[in-house]
């Protein structure tokens, strides 16, 4: 992918498999404010390779919600759960009949969720 349109011509294309309850289209809605360059994707993915600090979530001291939902194929439920029960205090929010993108899938679900954990 070079260029923003390849971005959402490839989501387009896996859509079903990252938003499996949403109208065709979302994706590309949800993602056409994104800035995406190829050299950006090809940085974070070399800095994040083999990086791995699941055993320190225990010094994690911000507040922390984990979200994820219900048939995400890339973070599961199960994932997410290793998240919340290795960082103190975090709170898990599962969204049902959603998939990797909860802010797209289900905006106002998302948002409230995000408020409502502020707000504690």
């Amino acid at each position: 992918m070079d260029t923003h349109e390849d971005l959402l011509r490839v989501f387009d294309a896996v859509e079903p498999a990252y938003l499996p309850h949403s109208t065709p289209g979302a994706a590309r809605s949800g993602l056409s404010d994104t800035i995406w360059r190829r050299e950006g994707a090809a940085g974070g993915d070399a800095a994040l390779a083999g990086w791995d600090v699941g055993d320190r979530l225990g010094e994690v001291a911000a507040r922390t919600l984990v979200a994820t939902g219900a048939d995400d194929f890339l973070f599961p439920p199960a994932r997410a759960c290793l998240l919340q029960e290795g960082i103190p205090g975090a709170r898990l929010k599962v969204f049902d009949r959603c998939g990797h993108l909860p802010h797209i899938e289900q905006p106002a679900e998302f948002d409230r969720a995000v408020r409502e954990f502020v707000a504690l």
